[in-house]
């Protein structure tokens, strides 16, 4: 046996949280990869403490409204084997901690940039940024909308 099939088969073994069907419940990788959104090429996941903790992370956002599930890693151990074998069954680890504009664009949300600019008037852009700039004079050189 190689260690490829040694790896796959201690990954088979694991459980993590994940946050299938809207509730934070415990499952295998091969459970995650049944549950998978079609067309997913992907397992997501993410670390932290606990799962309460993990999904009021602000990461979490673009799939709170969708049905594609995340993993839910509390041990450092797992995020580092994620990050070393890299893939599972063909499908890549993804940390959603990083990367969320692919992210954004792989759940459909196809205009990341312009619908956080669309929470304010192109007309108060320009002042907001000035009025920043000014009054955080000493921590701040540029202030531009991101």
């Amino acid at each position: 046996m190689t260690d490829f099939e040694n790896q796959e088969q201690l990954l088979r073994l694991m459980r993590y949280h994940s946050t299938l069907a809207g509730d934070m419940t415990s499952c295998s990788l091969d459970d995650y990869i049944k549950s998978m959104k079609e067309g997913q090429k992907k397992i997501y996941y993410i670390s932290g403490p606990d799962p309460q903790r993990v999904h009021a992370n602000p990461f979490m956002e673009p799939f709170k409204g969708s049905d594609v599930p995340v993993l839910i890693v509390s041990n450092q151990l797992d995020e580092m084997v994620f990050q070393n074998i890299g893939t599972f069954k063909g499908l890549n680890f993804v940390n959603i901690e990083s990367g969320y504009e692919e992210i954004a664009k792989d759940l459909g949300d196809k205009d990341t940039n312009e619908g956080q600019r669309s929470l304010i008037p192109e007309e108060d852009v320009t002042p907001l940024c000035l009025w920043l700039k000014e009054n955080c004079k000493p921590f701040v050189g540029k202030v531009s909308v991101s």
